[in-house]
């Protein structure tokens, strides 16, 4: 649009030497034309690449990951966008551009001094509803960074450094008993514990901030239910006496396991501090006989608490703790469990030792989802990082895109003013002036485009707060933060040109004229 009317001059030549409005026509669509669908092969082209780079990055839980791609239905989209644009913004700087009053066009030396008004209004336009998007845009991926920023620094209730976990599926045809399963897990922690730098070593069901389905109901004993249906739940983790110290999970009240859990012992429970809350509010929950739902051919599960440990996040840091037993390993065995080694030493050479250790006692098992817990805690942030990351992406396009509009338009403005500017600075003009007077262009349309911003930023942002995390979808700082990135951006972007009007030397200015 800017430089359709910078052409006006030589426009007026081709209409003086016989050329006809559609011949100039032609000429302009099919320029855009084959500008924009070059730009529709490049941007192809780092589509193709970035989409492979933006699936590689993305989480393995992201819906039909493996079908992203670019396809037909995308090649068909961007030909006829590019089509669409270039004969869009070829033909309607053309309905002015090839109508130029030919004698006032060339004694003006075809600077566009003829331009319409609503020529200088859908310029303005354009550059407006840019940083509208921009300010949307932004607004939103600020919003995803605060809510990511307070998400990992949710305490998920146990230590995450200086530890690998792995997981091991004891087969029912080789491990036939109760016993047999105590008896590998006993020897197997005592020859991990062996390992050179290996501080701690547990075993239990299930890690904390992965899927977990062991959920049962309970009762406790002296309490009177109407039908199991009303019997309270929780989830149960059957662990080893190191694991909880292996995860850094405290005591809060009572003991932990010890030895002396053992089979045949009387069986021991612990709780967590939310099923405290929930299930035995202002009462000491410690000595409590409970029985639940979980039976096998020695009867049901049960036992008295003997001590309350903190909460862990066990599906999603954004999630609350939900109430849990523990129930100690030797007593209650399970033939699928993971593995917690916390060492100082390389965490990957310590998983290779250990599965050494472990194919020393049965060399047909398999030791698999080798993962450090900083893996285990990065993997359970990897969606809500990912919109982030795709979001920030947009937005810093489209501040690119808006800052680029600004000054393109005020950089055009400036060169049609010249001869204004040359004459205002010969009858004294500072150079404060002229940069004032100049940079007013951009800062009105940047308070403009900002305002209508907002307002669409505060409408849509509610959509998003299913993916925000302890965030308002309307913070105040975050939209503050936007404003002032976009009207910093905005006011170099207007500075720029600025600086090229207050270096304008009036006699060749006007001379030029």
């Amino acid at each position: 649009l800017v430089r359709s009317v910078s052409r006006e001059g030589e426009l007026a030549v081709r209409t003086a030497l016989g050329a006809g409005r559609g011949r100039l026509v032609r000429q302009l669509a099919t320029e855009s034309v084959v500008l924009s669908v070059i730009g529709g092969v490049v941007g192809l082209a780092i589509a193709s690449v970035g989409t492979k780079l933006l699936v590689r990055m993305a989480p393995a839980t992201l819906p039909r990951l493996d079908s992203i791609q670019i396809d037909s239905a995308v090649l068909a989209f961007t030909s006829v966008l590019s089509l669409v644009t270039g004969l869009a913004f070829g033909l309607l700087p053309s309905r002015t551009s090839t109508r130029p009053d030919i004698a006032s066009t060339l004694r003006e030396g075809g600077r566009g001094s003829g331009m319409r008004r609503s020529s200088h209004r859908a310029r303005r336009l354009l550059v407006v509803v840019e940083l509208a998007l921009s300010v949307m845009l932004l607004a939103g991926a600020g919003l995803l960074i605060k809510s990511f920023e307070r998400l990992t620094s949710v305490d998920p209730g146990f230590r995450t450094d200086h530890a690998v976990s792995f997981a091991i599926s004891l087969p029912a045809v080789k491990y036939k008993s109760d016993e047999q399963l105590s008896t590998f897990v006993t020897s197997m922690l005592d020859r991990v514990r062996a390992l050179g730098g290996v501080q701690k070593a547990g075993a239990a069901m299930g890690m904390p901030l992965t899927p977990f389905g062991m959920t049962f109901t309970f009762s406790v004993s002296g309490r009177v239910y109407k039908s199991p249906a009303d019997q309270p739940s929780a989830e149960v983790r059957v662990a080893t006496p190191d694991y909880l110290a292996t995860m850094t999970i405290p005591t809060l009240k009572g003991r932990g396991f010890n030895a002396t859990d053992r089979r045949g012992a009387a069986r021991a429970f612990l709780i967590t501090e939310s099923a405290v809350k929930q299930f035995f509010p202002n009462e000491n929950p410690i000595g409590k006989h409970i029985t639940l739902g979980w039976n096998r051919d020695a009867g049901d599960l049960d036992g008295d608490v003997v001590g309350v440990v903190g909460d862990i996040k066990q599906t999603s840091l954004a999630d609350k703790p939900l109430p849990q037993f523990y129930v100690a390993y030797d007593q209650w065995p399970v033939r699928s469990f993971n593995v917690v080694i916390r060492s100082a030493r390389n965490l990957s050479s310590v998983a290779r030792d250990a599965a050494t250790a472990i194919h020393e006692i049965d060399p047909d098992l398999a030791v698999s989802s080798v993962k450090s817990l900083d893996d285990v805690f990065a993997e359970s942030v990897a969606q809500p990082r990912f919109y982030m990351m795709l979001l920030t992406v947009f937005a810093v396009l489209a501040l690119v895109l808006s800052s680029v509009g600004i000054y393109g338009v005020i950089a055009y403005l400036v060169g049609q003013r010249t001869r204004e500017i040359g004459i205002r600075v010969a009858l004294g003009a500072s150079r404060g002036n002229v940069m004032r007077l100049v940079a007013r262009e951009g800062l009105s349309m940047t308070a403009i485009g900002v305002t209508a911003g907002l307002v669409g930023a505060i409408a849509l942002s509610r959509l998003m707060q299913a993916l925000l995390f302890e965030t308002a979808p309307t913070d105040v700082w975050t939209f503050v933060e936007v404003v002032a990135l976009l009207s910093l951006v905005a006011i170099v972007a207007s500075l720029v040109p600025a600086l090229r009007a207050a270096r304008i030397d009036p006699v060749l200015a006007i001379r030029a004229e």
